[in-house]
């Protein structure tokens, strides 16, 4: 039966994004109310002429647009390639100091579930299902690894943070040699915490920025000297100012964005950690059929994408649907 949820909502303030873009926090009462527009009550009416929707992709965004389009009466199937809900915000959950949000998304699958949504997870829906489908369609598919600004030689190995965090112990060992690069041209978050994370194994590690300090967002959270006292505390190396033009096998070369001086530093392992863009393949078959929410559109905060989640499912069937930019 659909009701209230068995708990509040967990209150979440650490910095993070859908790894790894931008920055922000999701701040949110015991009373489940928020900055995000998430609550943890019915909304005082329901829909007249209920729908049947299909949500794509169980991140923050699509969560909150299952669970809201069902407390307003709507039919709502949620649909994922992955066996568990979460997407990226999952991942990064298991970084240092990011445990609150592995609570948020349980918080939300729970809701969702709560109040009717039919969740159907390691299932990948493809352009031909989707477009079969004859109610609205929302697209939170999430985001993909972008292209390396930097040339790459045969035989390098790269890595995105989200393999390198959604690890386990024993896999990570295998996966995480002695020596290992961070490049951040970002500055959240998620380079930090994967810096930390290895450092504190006992790996030597060395942190690429462009910035003139690293984790330069995190300025926005109060974090921005702690954090950098915590990577030279565990014996991390931070190459400021430096932008990453080559990686080789064992090898990097990083270049002074200012003198244009060139360095190799040995490395068996690039952990990159730069911008992600839209999985937008879905879309590019469905094109209007389907509403993109999160980083389907492009890089988003949690709170962003929960709040364009919360919007589609409340503009559904009063024809004010629209992607966000």
């Amino acid at each position: 039966t659909r009701g209230l949820p068995t708990r509040a909502m967990p209150t979440v303030s650490v910095p993070t994004v859908s790894v790894p873009t931008r920055l922000a926090s999701v701040d949110t009462g015991t009373d489940g109310s928020s900055s995000t527009g998430l609550s943890s009550t019915r909304p005082s009416s329901t829909s007249r002429h209920p729908l049947e929707v299909l949500v794509v992709g169980a991140g923050p965004a699509g969560l909150e647009a299952a669970r809201v389009a069902a407390r307003a009466g709507h039919q709502v199937q949620l649909v994922d390639a992955a066996e568990r809900t979460g997407g990226m915000a999952r991942v990064i959950a298991r970084a240092p100091g990011h445990h609150r949000f592995a609570d948020l998304i349980e918080w939300l699958t729970d809701d969702a579930l709560a109040n009717g949504v039919e969740l159907r997870l390691g299932q990948e829906y493809n352009a031909e299902e989707v477009t079969q489908w004859t109610g609205p369609v929302i697209l939170a598919t999430g985001s993909k690894p972008g292209e390396p600004g930097y040339k790459v030689t045969p035989k390098a190995v790269i890595v995105g943070p989200e393999i390198v965090l959604g690890a386990d112990d024993l896999h990570r060992d295998q996966l995480v040699p002695a020596t290992v690069a961070v490049w951040d041209p970002v500055g959240n978050s998620v380079g930090v915490a994967v810096a930390e994370l290895l450092a504190a194994t006992g790996r030597q590690v060395t942190f690429v920025t462009p910035d003139a300090i690293a984790g330069n967002l995190l300025s926005l959270t109060g974090d921005l000297a702690g954090s950098n006292v915590r990577l030279q505390q565990a014996g991390v190396v931070i190459e400021r100012r430096h932008q990453l033009r080559r990686v080789a096998a064992g090898r990097i070369t990083i270049e002074h964005s200012f003198s244009a001086e060139t360095t190799d530093l040995a490395v068996g392992l690039v952990i990159d950690c730069s911008p992600r863009l839209p999985n937008d393949r879905l879309w590019c078959h469905v094109g209007p059929g389907g509403q993109r929410v999160g980083d389907a559109v492009a890089a988003r905060t949690v709170g962003d994408a929960i709040r364009e989640g919360r919007a589609a499912a409340l503009a559904l069937g009063t024809g004010s649907g629209g992607e966000a930019r």
